[in-house]
């Protein structure tokens, strides 16, 4: 399959790809597009269908590798990277395909939803509105700082996540009060807030990414230095 604007003759010799979700689907064939091009490529995935991805790849004759771990557990991270440089000496690109739990966080928010579409507000909705729009372009900057290479971006990306979470710390002594000057606005009180902490979630999501995209460039990472 040929992409528009993509470069066919580029050259990953040399190179060492550390490629989340690599199991199937897009990671998958990032994996096998990187080896052809000549990048040693170390595959990770919650199932040991990363290990069979590998082989194939290896059955081709190229550089592949997989470590069995899941992201959302700190200690598999480390795993991953301690097993990647073990093999390989270095890592020199990070692709961040693992879903971590973004669209879960989407659900949760529009089911709630659903159910409050029936009921009349407690309060005007004036900082839930900010927070998705704050954690929407979370999101979106982190994701362009990954594509673009953007270190400063990355980091940008970090800072904001202050103005997230100010934003929860509001809403939650908002909705508090409002338990306490009558407790029939409990139900509702607490599915507002319910959707307040996803979005935060949703902002720390893309905070990792964050981290990850300064890490693929300068090797560093609050877990962990490469020299």
């Amino acid at each position: 399959m040929k992409y528009k604007g993509f470069d066919e003759n580029f050259s990953l010799v040399g190179k060492t790809a550390l490629i989340t979700g690599s199991s199937r689907g897009l990671g998958k064939s990032i994996a096998e597009m990187f080896a052809r091009k000549g990048a040693s490529v170390m595959l990770t995935s919650s199932t040991q269908r990363c290990e069979e991805v590998a082989s194939s790849i290896r059955d081709k004759g190229y550089k592949a590798e997989a470590v069995v771990a899941d992201l959302k557990d700190r200690a598999a991270t480390e795993k991953i990277i301690d097993a990647t440089v073990k093999r390989f000496g270095k890592i020199d690109i990070l692709v961040n395909n693992a879903a971590i739990g973004h669209s879960d966080h989407a659900e949760d928010i529009s089911e709630i939803c659903i159910l409050l579409a029936k009921e009349e507000y407690i309060k005007k909705l004036e900082h839930i509105p900010l927070m998705a729009d704050a954690a929407i372009k979370m999101v979106t900057d982190s994701i362009d700082a990954f594509v673009k290479r953007d270190i400063d971006l990355a980091r940008a990306v970090k800072a904001y996540d202050d103005v997230v979470d100010d934003l929860f710390d509001t809403v939650k002594n908002d909705l508090f009060e409002l338990i306490m000057a009558n407790g029939d606005n409990c139900g509702q009180a607490l599915d507002l807030l319910m959707i307040a902490k996803y979005y935060e979630r949703i902002g720390d999501h893309a905070v990792n990414i964050a981290e990850w995209v300064i890490f693929s460039i300068t090797g560093e990472h609050k877990s962990v230095k490469l020299s």
